[in-house]
């Protein structure tokens, strides 16, 4: 699990530190706050698990008494698909209307590496130039040697427990590294991009660095706005139809979000390549003696939940022998009706209680925070590992983040303040938590 979030030049944070992560985690804040930055940067993080080598002038313990290059150290980029089938880093670049394909990328390939020389770079800086090299030949698949797509679709690595770069560190992580970072002996793992849109006006590289266990790279869950709207990709149905008795599952678990979804009768749901030719995926709900119903023939709530619903279904599988997970829910709100969000929620919750998945939900809704409130109160989830960080990003780029543990939510919301703003006064309340019942002097939340 991740403990600690360490950010320096990462779109629109300057630098910034969260601490003291939990099981759970509620990212909430105004717009432009760091909530999507955060996840994004958490997702790259998680994916990165496709072995490399590193290779670059300035890391002087690649050299040997001679000063010549050994073998690289071993680095980390994207994988080639995530859980639910998208690569990576196009996903991302999507997300903020840019190409799939970096058609650009300041780099060649070449006899299994990629070699970069970043432009906006100074000369001395650490990372002007560096390679990523291919894995040994023997025993890989032509689909993870690098080329000219590689190029074109990547663009970060990571690195783990990076000894002996404390000087490379301190100059990407400026005032972070080391002093933001725990004296205890944990895992850290690092993660630089070169994209230029994802960098701080666009100088030195994304950094960032986490604290604790990183989830398996194929284990890791990102769910956003555009997720609703996708149909499932091949790869994704390939994975799930793997997963025993997974109808059974998402039957119940839909159900029990939208009871009267379907009218009455029994029905079952289903996931796979309904319209022939066509190579893409589609859940779909099936009526007992009525016939079958597309999922995109529902409403956007119905596709969301149906959707959130089926990627957990297949990360909890994965999360078995030691395996650990990340769910990352961008604004769960979106499409939703109250009742039925609460509902989901709540599934979601149950869903992950005893699983080793680590969730991370940012959030612009009361409803949200009041939900997660009452599942505390009902002993859905434990008050102990439940995280709310309030964000706000100053014009500097310094994120803040202030935390309320467990209760302290359910405590801020009776108070009548809203957890949402940074600058609480009696100004910021909201009038829905002032609201009172007629014969009782307590507040309605």
């Amino acid at each position: 699990m991740i403990e600690r979030l360490i950010l320096s030049s990462f779109r629109g944070i300057r630098k910034g530190v969260i601490k003291d992560m939990g099981k759970i985690n509620l990212l909430v804040g105004p717009n432009n706050s760091g909530k999507t930055a955060i996840l994004e940067a958490l997702y790259w993080l998680s994916v990165s698990g496709r072995a490399c080598g590193l290779d670059a002038d300035t890391l002087s313990e690649l050299k040997d008494e001679d000063g010549l290059s050994r073998r690289g150290r071993d680095a980390f980029v994207p994988i080639g698909e995530d859980l639910l089938g998208f690569p990576p880093c196009p996903r991302i670049w999507k997300r903020h209307g840019k190409l799939e394909s970096w058609e650009e990328a300041p780099g060649s390939a070449g006899a299994g590496a990629l070699t970069y020389n970043i432009p906006h770079l100074m000369e001395d800086d650490p990372f002007k130039t560096f390679k990523l090299i291919s894995p040994p030949a023997e025993g890989i698949r032509d689909t993870e040697k690098f080329d000219e797509d590689t190029l074109k679709t990547i663009g970060v690595f990571a690195l783990d427990d990076p000894e002996g770069m404390s000087d490379v560190l301190a100059h990407y992580l400026p005032d972070l590294y080391p002093n933001e970072f725990s004296s205890e002996n944990m895992h850290r793992r690092f993660a630089f991009t070169w994209y230029p849109d994802f960098i701080h006006w666009g100088k030195s590289l994304g950094a960032w660095g986490a604290e604790g266990t990183v989830a398996d790279a194929d284990c890791v869950l990102f769910f956003d706005f555009h997720a609703t709207g996708d149909q499932f990709r091949p790869a994704f149905g390939s994975a799930i139809h793997n997963v025993i008795d997974w109808r059974d599952q998402l039957t119940d678990l839909f159900g029990a979000v939208f009871d009267n979804a379907v009218g009455t009768g029994d029905f079952r749901v289903e996931i796979g390549q309904l319209h022939l030719p066509s190579p893409l995926i589609e859940g779909a709900v099936e009526i007992k003696g009525k016939g079958t119903i597309p999922i995109d023939d529902f409403g956007d709530g119905a596709r969301h939940a149906f959707n959130v619903l089926a990627g957990l279904v297949l990360l909890v599988d994965r999360c078995k022998d030691g395996r650990e997970g990340i769910f990352l829910w961008e604004d769960p709100e979106i499409f939703m009706h109250s009742k039925s969000l609460c509902r989901l929620i709540r599934e979601v919750l149950e869903i992950v209680k005893d699983k080793p998945i680590q969730v991370f939900i940012s959030t612009q809704s009361l409803d949200v925070l009041a939900y997660m409130a009452t599942m505390m109160e009902d002993e859905i989830c434990n008050r102990n590992d439940v995280r709310t960080y309030t964000l706000g990003l100053g014009d500097d780029g310094v994120l803040d983040a202030s935390k309320f543990r467990g209760r302290e939510l359910n405590d801020w919301l009776r108070s009548g303040y809203d957890p949402r703003l940074l600058d609480v006064s009696k100004d910021n309340r909201v009038l829905i938590w002032h609201l009172k019942a007629e014969d009782e002097g307590e507040l309605l939340w």
